[in-house]
């Protein structure tokens, strides 16, 4: 398979593994006047944060590493005009060090799942 192919059936592939996440957030979203919290705007990515994170504990990273391409997918894709700068950069950090800890080819759980309860940790404003 060329590289060109291998990369449309991944992008398919993570693609296909965030709809139920996304519809399952964008569901339980509130709607109408004030809905457009911060939270409300992060909640997908929080929650395939959250699935990457019991995954990368329970040890499998391959599936942890799927997740965090999907996050790193809606996070390229969001429209957030809203988030102030310093919080738009604390979580791009914290997703690119999800990232670099997955990708690594000797990935440990430890650290995956460290890199995963901190980007948790910052989308829900506690760093």
């Amino acid at each position: 398979m060329n590289n060109h192919r291998r990369n449309l059936v991944l992008a398919a592939l993570i693609w296909l593994s965030a709809r139920p996440i996304l519809a399952v957030a964008q569901a339980s979203a509130p709607s109408g006047p004030g809905a457009g919290t911060r939270l409300d705007d992060l909640s997908a990515i929080r929650a395939i944060a959250i699935d990457a994170l019991q995954l990368a504990r329970s040890g499998d990273l391959r599936r942890a590493r799927e997740r965090s391409e999907a996050i790193e997918a809606l996070w390229r894709d969001a429209k957030l005009p809203s988030l102030p700068p310093q919080r738009r950069q604390a979580i791009d950090a914290a997703i690119d060090r999800v990232e670099r800890e997955l990708r690594f080819w000797r990935a440990r759980r430890t650290d995956s799942a460290a890199a995963l309860q901190t980007l948790v940790d910052v989308i829900d404003g506690k760093v």
